[in-house]
């Protein structure tokens, strides 16, 4: 279940259903990656419950494991157009986030990160970039010990 505002929300009819039912959907952009990001929900009941939320700008994303703390976080997938001018996506497991340095920033946009089996980094366009740089901060590293039981 996906929990949305109203504009992101779009009801679709079921096919022959006389009933007026339909099919609940979130609207999500097909022009720029989005993100998926796993991580363990707050609530003291179930504090060991994971819980993914979509997440449609970078900025949200870096606020969103800024306020999480990385330890509560298990995974951040990618997903993003494949091809200009296709309808097609990728997905893309990423074990890295890093916030450019400031200088880097007007160049790259707010986000670089690192694809699992990738050795280089990339910028928010997912092009490749220095991969040492002074000024960037580490805010995620995603390993296998980072897997929530």
């Amino acid at each position: 279940m996906f929990v949305a505002t109203e504009a992101f929300r779009t009801r679709l009819p079921i096919p022959g259903d006389e009933a007026g039912q339909f099919y609940m959907a979130v609207m999500l952009s097909t022009e720029s990656p989005w993100f998926l990001v796993t991580h363990r929900g707050h609530a003291e009941a179930r504090p060991r419950m994971l819980q993914t939320v979509a997440v449609a700008w970078e900025v949200t994303l870096v606020a969103i494991v800024q306020t999480l703390g990385s330890e509560c976080v298990a995974g951040v997938t990618r997903m993003a157009p494949a091809r200009e001018g296709t309808r097609c996506w990728t997905s893309t497991e990423l074990t890295e986030l890093w916030i450019p340095s400031e200088e880097e920033a007007t160049d790259c946009g707010p986000l670089l990160f690192r694809a699992a089996r990738e050795a280089c980094v990339r910028d928010s366009f997912g092009i490749p970039v220095e991969s040492h740089r002074r000024g960037r901060e580490l805010l995620l590293r995603v390993t296998s010990s980072t897997q929530f039981d």
